[in-house]
């Protein structure tokens, strides 16, 4: 069986091979023509008529300097912090609040995402931090490999989720929309309540991380501050945190849901699909039990998906409104990557999107 998976994998990755983990990156002298292009396409579907959904850079806006994981030698040395290296150009990572300005001041973007990651209890890097011990990379890194006095452990500590938002709201982003990827391991992705007390963890780290933020800020953009995981558990562990905060406070912060993949009636894509889903970190099915729980949580305010986890998203989307409106709930906001999905396959599966999209979330890729 694991020979079927790896043979299939191949030939579905072959005609993409150099773009594997982003088909649909954009260069960024690029970027004006195709986000042109990408809201003209979303205009002309059926639901999208005056609406242009707004850009989101994935990975603080730049696909190659953003921190992905340790960099690592072929005698297994941890050399520092790299970027996105595929095929064989080694990025090293930037400065995430550096990236953020490009984003921002250069690319003019609406919003940027970043992803959040908790070392375990007892960690040197939290020496200092105590309870608000969280830093921005997107994968989850080997945490023994990072000791004091090396590059990784300085660039860890200078790129904490709490430095982070001091100097995006020092620059006064705050009109920007900040996603806040919460990531959470396989067995933390379950449906709530969190029972464990290492799932609850991280939920408990980045609220002690916001919560100062948030209260101390005068200038209280609503939903500025949006929270994204696939773990509907860390997402309402979060809001019943929020609930601390009064009613003005709180409008600050929304909570989206982000969708994984979507079984096909074919035994052999549902095979393909869980498994790629799984190339950058573990990926929960897209449940009825999860579309059950997006359908009847009143706090919930939007469901990110990719058309890639799904063949038929608009049938998805078409299935939680209909939920939400027999719940008299209200809809919820859309919003889709494009960057891994090739382009003809992307709209060719949104072509007939039953709703407005909030925003588009793509891949910058520059080579200096």
């Amino acid at each position: 069986m694991h020979r079927v998976v790896i043979i299939l994998t191949i030939l579905y990755l072959c005609p993409a091979c150099s773009s594997i983990y982003s088909p649909s990156k954009i260069p960024d002298y690029a970027l004006t023509t195709e986000l042109y292009e990408r809201k003209q396409f979303h205009l002309r579907s059926s639901a999208q008529q005056n609406h242009k959904p707004s850009v989101i850079g994935h990975g603080a806006g730049d696909f190659r300097y953003y921190p992905m994981n340790l960099s690592v030698s072929q005698r297994g040395v941890t050399k520092g912090v790299r970027g996105n290296n595929w095929p064989t150009k080694t990025a090293w990572a930037r400065p995430v609040s550096e990236l953020i300005e490009k984003a921002y001041e250069s690319y003019q973007l609406d919003g940027v995402e970043i992803d959040v990651q908790i070392p375990p209890a007892g960690h040197p890097l939290c020496v200092g931090l105590d309870n608000k011990c969280a830093f921005v990379m997107h994968d989850e890194p080997n945490w023994s490999a990072i000791t004091p006095n090396t590059e990784a452990f300085n660039y860890m500590r200078q790129n904490s989720l709490g430095a982070v938002l001091n100097d995006y709201i020092s620059q006064k982003y705050i009109d920007k929309a900040l996603y806040l990827e919460v990531k959470a391991s396989k067995p933390c992705q379950s449906l709530p309540p969190l029972d464990s007390h290492d799932c609850l963890r991280a939920p408990q780290m980045i609220y002690a991380v916001i919560e100062p933020f948030i209260t101390s800020n005068s200038n209280q953009q609503k939903g500025w501050l949006r929270f994204v995981s696939f773990s509907p558990g860390s997402l309402q562990a979060l809001q019943t945190l929020s609930l601390q905060l009064d009613n003005e406070t709180r409008e600050q912060l929304n909570f989206a849901l982000i969708a994984g993949y979507r079984k096909d009636s074919s035994w052999i894509m549902n095979l393909l699909r869980k498994n790629l889903s799984q190339m950058k970190g573990p990926v929960p099915e897209f449940s009825d039990d999860v579309i059950h729980f997006a359908a009847h949580s009143e706090w919930l305010d939007m469901l990110w998906f990719s058309p890639k986890g799904a063949d038929y998203p608009d049938e998805m989307i078409r299935l939680v409104d209909e939920k939400r409106n027999q719940a008299n709930l209200p809809p919820l906001q859309y919003s889709v990557s494009i960057y891994d999905t090739d382009k003809a396959s992307f709209e060719q599966k949104m072509k007939s999107f039953p709703v407005e999209l909030e925003s588009i979330l793509i891949d910058i890729d520059r080579k200096h």
